[in-house]
């Protein structure tokens, strides 16, 4: 695991602090480990504060009442969660899981509070952090009510970093979730035509070597289909 403070240091709340604050904020974390599948918090309970991926990692879902699951997101190292409820104090508003043995820290929402009205540096941090979220949430909300899922799929992919002209896209999973289509009914079908791979990675080589994104196809296929002759080479 990494120390508590250099993950503090990287998280973007907290990255801008002069040392003496970090270290004061420091002071306040609890560490947590998590055996892998262990409930962290459930949607509705009361927030502990705000919580911070030490090392492993975890997954936002939402769930219903005939236990239907929809992930909203992925948290690796240095990721943070339950941001909302740890500033508003109001309940949590999705599950939260480890998807492997996880140590989480903990900046209990008292503290977190104590800690802003000390130093505002903090607050005038994340209020520069979170404005840059809303704004990135409306376009994404945008994209939901007004693109066709093919289209979001399309955005997914130009957004990804292209290393030697080649573009690996997420799991199918991940892919699911960011584009807004529900795990493991239909409606993620037309995610699954655009990307079809399992937790491993498939990757093709087509004899054409001009660079494109290539529309994935089964494993077995010889060769994609290109769809836009601009853009770098598809790989999953």
């Amino acid at each position: 695991m990494a120390d508590p403070l250099a993950i503090l240091s990287q998280h973007s709340y907290f990255a801008s602090l002069p040392p003496r604050i970090l270290a004061a904020v420091r002071t306040r974390v609890v560490t947590r480990p998590y055996d892998r599948g262990t409930l962290i918090y459930a949607e509705g309970d009361e927030s502990e504060g705000l919580y911070l991926v030490a090392s492993g990692s975890v997954r936002i879902f939402k769930s219903s009442a005939e236990g239907r699951e929809q992930d909203l997101h992925h948290l690796t190292v240095g990721e943070s969660f339950s941001d909302a409820a740890a500033f508003d104090g109001e309940p949590t508003i999705a599950n939260v899981q480890p998807m492997e043995r996880s140590v989480i820290l903990l900046v209990p929402r008292e503290a977190l509070r104590e800690l802003m009205m000390q130093y505002p540096e903090i607050g005038l941090s994340v209020t520069r952090v979170l404005a840059t979220r809303v704004r990135a949430l409306s376009a994404l909300a945008g994209e939901l009510s007004l693109q066709h899922v093919m289209s979001r799929v399309s955005g997914v992919i130009t957004r990804q970093p292209a290393v030697d002209s080649v573009v690996t896209l997420p799991a199918h999973h991940d892919l699911a979730a960011m584009v807004g289509t529900p795990r493991g009914r239909d409606a993620s079908a037309p995610a699954s035509a655009a990307a079809r791979s399992d937790s491993t990675r498939a990757s093709w080589t087509c004899p054409n070597s001009r660079p494109a994104i290539a529309r994935p196809v089964h494993k077995g296929s010889p060769c994609p289909t290109f769809f836009d002759a601009s853009a770098p080479i598809l790989r999953m």
